[in-house]
């Protein structure tokens, strides 16, 4: 989720993974026949979609907040809920089981948020300078999220990119 602050009005927008890439360099990433060099351009390739979507939303080319404000127009003016809103695939693809967001503070302490959904997970993060604060939020009213064990593969996963990343000697 990104900013919308230079905007009149604005609020946030949801930044969508570049999915393509980003399963690229995971396939990659877990393949022990692919070379380091390979995984790192790959994770390179992933990061800078990242970016030009974050570029995207922060321009106000989002998809998300442009639907919302058409469907709550359309419920303030009295119209019934366009028939987009109402399918299947719209459901799915606004089911958000990830939420994740950047609150930097010049302060070294922890923020944290909720999920979106009740199957899902909340992962707020704050950069310092040598360490990043992570806290990751699951209701415990649902069985299959367990923010725990996210957390530990978190870890576990950044401190093998950490690896990867490193130059070699």
């Amino acid at each position: 989720m990104v900013s919308q602050r230079m905007f009149r009005g604005g609020r946030t927008e949801y930044v969508r993974s570049p999915i393509n890439q980003t399963l690229r360099f995971i396939l990659a990433f877990d393949d022990p026949t692919v070379p380091r060099e390979a995984k790192v351009q790959l994770f390179r390739d992933a990061v800078d979609a990242y970016s030009e979507l974050i570029t995207q939303a922060l321009k106000g080319h989002g998809i998300d907040r442009h639907l919302l404000g058409l469907k709550l127009q359309a419920i303030e003016e009295g119209y019934s809920i366009p028939k987009v809103f109402m399918d299947t695939a719209y459901g799915v693809a606004t089911h958000w089981k990830l939420r994740t967001g950047q609150v930097p503070a010049n302060t070294d302490s922890v923020m944290c948020f909720g999920p979106l959904v009740p199957d899902g997970y909340a992962i707020c993060y704050n950069p310092q300078a040598d360490h990043v604060h992570f806290s990751i939020t699951a209701f415990n009213c649902c069985e299959e999220t367990n923010a725990e064990k996210l957390a530990l593969t978190l870890k576990d996963t950044l401190c093998q990119l950490q690896k990867l990343l490193q130059p070699t000697m």
